[in-house]
């Protein structure tokens, strides 16, 4: 098992995408896991600018990043890459051989920025009907799940119901306690719905 240093949501890597300008769009996953990874097509922008084709087949190596049909793109991608190599970020560190630093490459940067996008779909998802709450006693991964009682479009009831559970798992667990909760609909910061 590798471990990794700078994960795609790390402070380092999340301020080369800003400073840099990236963002996917037009992204569009092409089924579940095809072989190794979810195969998808999607558009690299910078500062909101098309300046690549990206696609996974799903079946292992790497994201393809292709200027077609827009040639002229290809001097950015190449300053992007070098701008990365250049930061140095270690990704990983390898736990085989002579456990040297693995650093960010812009098709792994591409890669991953897809997967985070389809983790939060599937969290969008997720949440629609339940409130996930992730605890001090909660391992990597694991959460308390509460059931919404309401339909989404009752937005008085959920309110309620987001603020008794905010207010049961603080009581259960301590403000302190909660690492994050996922899912609520009436604000995004779930410290506002707490009584201490």
């Amino acid at each position: 098992m590798s471990k990794y240093e700078n994960d795609i949501n790390s402070e380092a890597v999340q301020n080369f995408i800003e400073t840099q300008g990236l963002e996917l769009k037009k992204f569009h996953a092409l089924g579940g896991p095809i072989h190794e990874t979810v195969a998808f097509n999607a558009e690299l922008h910078k500062d909101g600018k098309a300046i690549a084709f990206a696609n996974d087949d799903g079946n292992g190596g790497g994201v393809y990043l292709n200027t077609h049909p827009n040639p002229s793109t290809k001097p950015e991608i190449v300053e992007i890459a070098t701008a990365l190599e250049e930061a140095a970020i270690v990704w990983y560190e390898c736990d085989y051989g002579d456990k040297r630093p693995v650093h960010w490459k812009l098709n792994d940067l591409v890669g991953e920025m897809a997967m985070d996008i389809l983790e939060e779909k599937e969290w969008k998802t997720k949440t629609r009907t339940k409130i996930f709450v992730r605890a001090s006693d909660c391992g990597e991964g694991e959460y308390h799940v509460y059931q919404r009682k309401a339909k989404v479009s009752d937005k008085i009831t959920n309110a309620m119901r987001e603020k008794s559970i905010v207010e049961m798992v603080c009581k259960r667990f301590g403000i302190d306690g909660v690492v994050e909760i996922r899912g609520l609909r009436t604000t995004e910061d779930w410290r506002t719905l707490a009584t201490k």
